[in-house]
């Protein structure tokens, strides 16, 4: 029996959006190397996008099942994730 579900984050969750690559990979190393300021950890945060065909069933399954995340994005994003996409289930 099924009693959880756990989902990857990027190219599961959300995917690329409006960011090009050689700009994603300048901010994704001042991330890791805590160098980034807040603008551009803002900036990080909106390139990417739902993928909404399945955040459009997320409610159904959270009914059901219980649901985690996993992400290996710097911790310095996480408190941004909500406040600029509102992507989390309460």
């Amino acid at each position: 029996m099924i009693k959880g579900i756990l989902f990857d984050w990027h190219g599961v969750l959300v995917e690329n959006d409006s960011c090009d690559e050689d700009r994603r990979k300048e901010l994704y190393s001042k991330l890791l190397q805590n160098t980034a300021t807040e603008s551009e950890i803002i900036e990080s945060v909106k390139s990417f996008k739902k993928y909404e065909k399945l955040w459009s069933i997320l409610p159904i399954l959270k009914k059901n099942f219980k649901m985690c995340v996993v992400n290996n994005r710097p911790k310095v994003t996480y408190e941004y994730w909500d406040k600029y996409n509102s992507i989390f289930l309460n």
